[in-house]
Order: structure tokens, then sequence, then C-alpha cells
């Protein structure tokens, strides 16, 4: 079963608004990962695969040279500085996945010598045409078979058919993802981008499930994998 995740702690940014805008900047650069590629969570507070969600990832370019020797410092776009509180809750939930593959930040006092820009996005997903009862009024029919006692008689074998109309639509389900890019100070020269994306029933998101998400992006480092790929992990407390 996945941990209890805290619908309190780093709500979900909607799709209007402008600081949302901003950080969606990112992951549009990249376009990566198609909608329904991979079997994702059915439902956050259910059961996956040996407790286990499937994330799709892909990374790309190169991983920077001696990563455990530099530090890095935040790059936040405008729209992510007018909101500092929001900003400051992704990169919390981003850090310790930055720290297991050796980068630390640069706040003792040592100059950084790399900038890591962050990006969450969460959109919802409707249900397909075919299962919208406005497109596809297709019934959901059942037939049994059963013994029942005649009036006057004994018992007699029989058959039934029941339906109801319209056929009922899928529950709304959304996506969250989250990219990663690190960026050489010395000359802006970006040097590693990483993304990672979950779909699911509706659930608020949570800061468990986007430290999760940032663990899962990073997890090929040192190396980049371009081509999607399916990614699994448990929840990361």
């Amino acid at each position: 079963m996945t941990a209890a995740l805290d619908p309190t702690r780093l709500p979900a940014p909607p799709a209007h608004a402008p600081a949302d805008a901003g950080r969606r900047g990112l992951l549009r650069a990249g376009s990566l990962l198609p909608l329904g590629a991979a079997p994702l969570l059915a439902a956050l507070g259910g059961c996956a695969t040996l407790g286990q969600l499937s994330i799709l990832v892909a990374s790309h370019g190169r991983w920077p040279d001696d990563a455990a020797l530099q530090r890095f410092r935040w790059d936040r776009l405008p729209s992510q500085q007018d909101d500092a509180a929001r900003s400051a809750q992704v990169e919390a939930a981003a850090l310790p996945a930055l720290q297991r593959v050796g980068l630390e930040r640069a706040d003792d006092g040592a100059p950084p010598t790399l900038g890591v820009q962050l990006a969450v996005h969460r959109a919802l997903i409707g249900p397909a045409a075919w299962e919208d009862p406005r497109f596809w009024p297709a019934p959901a029919w059942r037939v049994g078979v059963g013994v029942g006692v005649q009036r006057g008689g004994g018992p007699r074998p029989g058959w039934g058919v029941s339906g109801r109309w319209p056929w009922p639509p899928e529950p709304t389900r959304e996506s969250w993802e989250v990219a990663v890019l690190l960026r050489q100070l010395a000359d802006a020269q970006p040097l590693y981008e990483a993304r990672a994306r979950l779909e699911g029933y509706a659930s608020p998101a949570t800061e468990s499930l986007w430290r999760t998400l940032f663990s899962a992006a990073l997890s090929d480092a040192p190396r980049s994998r371009p081509e999607p790929h399916t990614v699994r992990l448990a929840p990361v407390a």
C-alpha cells in the first residue's frame, strides 16, 4: 500500500495560475512524455505493484563533471520569484533527490558553479470521446439465468436481461509532471535535463508525491536516457 499522503502539503497549482504558467515553460520545452504511455497508478490512496508507483521518465544531456565537488544554487523564473513560498516548497521536495546524486547547495559561503531550475505541473485528463455518453451513449447490458417458482406450480428455469443508459464515463484522471534543469553558471550552458510523469485518478498532489517524482526524474543520473521509460519507486516519505 502507498504511504498516506498529506493533502495539506504542497497543493497542486491550478492550470490557470500565472505562477504555474511560468513553471510550465520548462515542461513545454521538451514535450517529452505521451499521455497513457505506461500503466500508472489507478488511485494514489490505493495499491500499486508491490507498493510502488510506475513513473515515466526521460533524461537528456551530460551530467556535470566532478559533480560531487560542485555546489548549486536555485534558479527561479520571474513568476517563481513572485511566488517565493510556493517555490520554496517545490525546492524542498527536490533537494533530497539532488543530494542523493551527489549535489549540494551552496549555502556554506562557497560560490555556486551550477544553477538548478525546477518545474512542476498538474493537469486534468478528461475521459475519451467513446467514454462520454454525449458522444457515444452505449448501454451497459447484463444477462442472467436462474431458477424461480411459478405460482401454482413447481420450480422453473428462467433468464432475464437488464441494462442502464447511458454508459457511465470513467472517473476524471490527472497527470503530475516534474522537470529538473542543470546549468553551468560560468557560461550559462544547459548541461542536464530530467523529467518524470505520473498519471492517476484525481487526488491532491502532496509533498510526498513531488519528492517521489523528483527522485524518479534523477534516477538515471549520472547517465542520460532520452527515450521515455518506466521507473518503479515506492513513495518517498
